[in-house]
């Protein structure tokens, strides 16, 4: 089951989800972000952020849970998430086997007569069609988030850009422009801060997964100076041949050549500066990572779950819940099903064979009886 809520949240640091009895949760998404929910008893956890002035913002949950199917003529219950929140204008598509009839629902949503039943059988070329809006909706939303980071980056909103840039990894994109984008500049949120270590490996990473992508003559640029920015010259001399070497005709490697020959040249002279900043930045460094270990504690480490795409196949059937609902409530469906070519319709079926039979027999033999004559007394 996969279900989506629209949320206005000011106050709520968490959206307590209860899953029906024997569901097991398989990922959670706010806002098309990947997130960690935490447990409590029977309850998941949800980790809710902030609503921007009145705007709604997107939680998605998916999961999986085992039903019994029906042999002949039965029910079987279908029932929601119990959420600690009211609910409103709840909508549920079902998609139920095509083998049963299904003359009756009961549970408290009612189905939307205005749309027929119709089925859906999920093939391969509507699986292609599936994925590929997925994959085009995760591009939209990938490049959304790379926007943002690095507008905040321009504000100097390090730690919020850096949770932006993560976002795109959770997407699932692997080795794409997109990857590379995001972590190249989580590379610059590190050497903004003075992290130049960490950013090094960042640019790296770029360079060994994404070696074609467009971020890659950067990366090695970038690479470079932040070699040089911790008096790594030997390195950088070498970053900045390789980027002249392997990207030649660019903008960076005539940028590296400049620098290549103000290193050469001056790389003594900065020698005694470069240490009084490195020590700067080694402390800074050092404070960054015990902040990272408390976060991590806390839960807020990035989450990478897969992002499922639930085949739709079956007789669809729509229902809904207008009014609001008291936090705690159960939604739910009940179908009453008949198998199609059930041994109970069989049975029937074979009764009334049967009983045709012996009326034929049982009219035959009225007929070949001898009919009593009339005479005289």
């Amino acid at each position: 089951t996969q279900a989506t809520y629209h949320i206005k949240n000011n106050t709520k640091q968490y959206l307590e989800v209860r899953l029906p009895k024997g569901a097991e949760l398989w990922s959670s998404f706010v806002e098309g972000g990947a997130v960690r929910p935490a447990y409590r008893k029977r309850a998941a956890l949800i980790p809710l952020r902030k609503s921007v002035g009145d705007e709604p913002f997107s939680v998605e949950i998916v999961y999986v849970k085992r039903l019994g199917k029906p042999r002949g003529v039965g029910s079987f219950l279908l029932q929601g998430p119990v959420l600690d929140v009211p609910l409103k204008n709840v909508s549920w598509e079902l998609y139920l086997p095509k083998k049963y009839r299904y003359p009756k629902f009961g549970g408290n949503m009612a189905r939307r007569k205005d749309v027929r039943p119709t089925y859906r059988e999920f093939n391969a070329a509507e699986y292609e069609k599936m994925k590929q809006f997925h994959r085009e909706s995760r591009r939209k939303m990938a490049n959304e988030y790379l926007d943002k980071g690095k507008k905040l980056i321009g504000q100097k909103r390090y730690q919020e850009a850096e949770r932006a840039f993560e976002q795109v990894h959770t997407l699932g994109f692997g080795a794409s422009e997109e990857s590379a984008d995001a972590e190249y500049n989580i590379g610059e949120v590190y050497r903004h801060q003075g992290r130049q270590r960490r950013a090094i490996e960042r640019y790296d990473n770029v360079l060994k997964e994404n070696p074609k992508s467009r971020m890659a003559p950067n990366a090695a640029l970038n690479k470079a100076r932040s070699n040089a920015e911790i008096g790594n010259w030997d390195e950088a001399g070498k970053n900045y041949e390789f980027v002249i070497r392997n990207y030649s005709d660019s903008a960076e490697a005539k940028e590296a050549t400049k620098r290549l020959e103000a290193l050469r040249t001056g790389k003594d002279q900065q020698a005694e500066g470069i240490a009084q900043q490195q020590l700067a930045r080694d402390v800074q460094e050092q404070q960054w990572d015990k902040v990272e270990l408390l976060q991590q504690d806390a839960g807020i480490a990035a989450a990478h779950p897969l992002h499922v795409t639930i085949p739709a196949k079956g007789m669809r059937y729509v229902f809904t819940h207008l009014m609001s609902t008291r936090p705690g409530k159960v939604l739910e469906v009940r179908a009453y099903a008949i198998q199609r070519n059930s041994p109970k319709r069989a049975g029937f079926a074979v009764a009334a064979i049967i009983a045709a039979v012996l009326l034929v027999r049982f009219a035959r033999r009225r007929e070949a009886e001898p009919v009593p004559s009339g005479g005289a007394a």
